[in-house]
């Protein structure tokens, strides 16, 4: 039996036939380890696709697979072959409500803290008329090579909350998720990027501290990206 790491915590038993290339083998990842042990190839023989290519008739194998995963908060069962195509493969999984979190809130903010706008997130136009008529502070620039720029910031909130569909009761004891933000935009592409002809950052944004200012914020995230203010 081979032993490996499993850093990312996945769970999952399964049972795959192998192809023309892996073969016949027991998967287990539990205990952040991975455990597999061949098998003879009697015990699952691949799934064998027929194709034609011009007047010739031959068949591809492919792995087939029986078994159950979870990762993270999403269950995974596999029935049958994995052909790589979704329209093919033989495979169902869906998200646990009891651990989804629901986007519920999108909020604006002046500069001076106050709601701009209480909630954005009903539709794309809704948030998009927001974003445009938000005050916004607006700070004089200059890259690492010393080129200028102006950069406007905006706070922007999202709040999520645990649980959806009959499992919203959740709420009532989880605390909500709740993330305030600074966005930035930019009037030139910024960043060494722009130095490889991908032209540069013009937008971005940081998750801000509590009690952090708009200015404050700025003043960081200039800090971790090379950026002087200039005025």
């Amino acid at each position: 039996m081979k032993i490996e790491s499993n850093p990312h915590g996945s769970l999952w038993i399964s049972i795959h036939s192998g192809d023309d290339e892996y073969p016949c083998r027991l998967s287990i990842a539990a205990f952040r380890r991975y455990f597999t042990q061949q098998l003879p190839a009697w015990v699952l023989r691949p799934y064998q696709k027929p194709c034609q290519y011009q007047d010739r008739k031959f068949t591809i194998d492919y792995d087939r697979c029986y078994g159950v995963s979870l990762t993270e908060n999403y269950l995974s069962f596999d029935y049958g072959c994995q052909t790589g195509d979704s329209n093919e493969d033989k495979q169902k999984g869906f998200f646990l409500p009891w651990g989804e979190w629901e986007h519920i809130r999108c909020t604006l903010y002046n500069l001076d803290g106050s709601i701009h706008t209480a909630d954005t997130s009903q539709s794309f136009e809704d948030w998009d008329k927001a974003r445009n008529s938000v005050p916004k502070a607006e700070f004089n620039c200059r890259d690492y090579d010393g080129m200028e720029f102006v950069a406007t910031a905006y706070i922007e909130e999202r709040e999520w909350r645990r649980g959806v569909s009959w499992f919203k009761w959740l709420r009532l004891f989880v605390k909500p998720k709740i993330r305030r933000s600074l966005d930035l935009e930019f009037s030139k592409g910024i960043g060494r990027e722009k130095d490889y002809g991908k032209g540069g950052t013009t937008c971005h944004g940081i998750e801000m501290q509590p009690d952090e200012s708009v200015e404050a914020a700025f003043r960081r995230y200039c800090t971790e990206h090379e950026i002087s203010i200039t005025q």
